[in-house]
């Protein structure tokens, strides 16, 4: 099923991202794309593990809300 993808655990999300930056650490950051994945968990720990950037779909269109209403958020 095509839902099937949103009830994968953070940590599975956290696996597959470590194994994506250790396979191409020339990589200068990640994204992850999928809404219906629960990443808010682990993108700091990627970050810090890998010292790059890690960015979602979802961090991205909270952002984006955020500066549409003229929120403060920090990054």
């Amino acid at each position: 099923r095509n839902l099937d993808i949103g009830l994968q655990e953070p940590h599975t999300v956290f696996k597959l991202g470590r194994d994506l930056l250790k396979d191409h650490p020339e990589a200068d950051g990640l994204f992850i794309s999928c809404t219906n994945l629960r990443t808010f968990e682990v993108l700091r720990p990627l970050e810090e593990e890998f010292g790059k950037p890690v960015i979602s779909s979802n961090q991205a269109t909270l952002w984006c809300a955020l500066r549409e209403m003229n929120m403060p958020f920090h990054l």
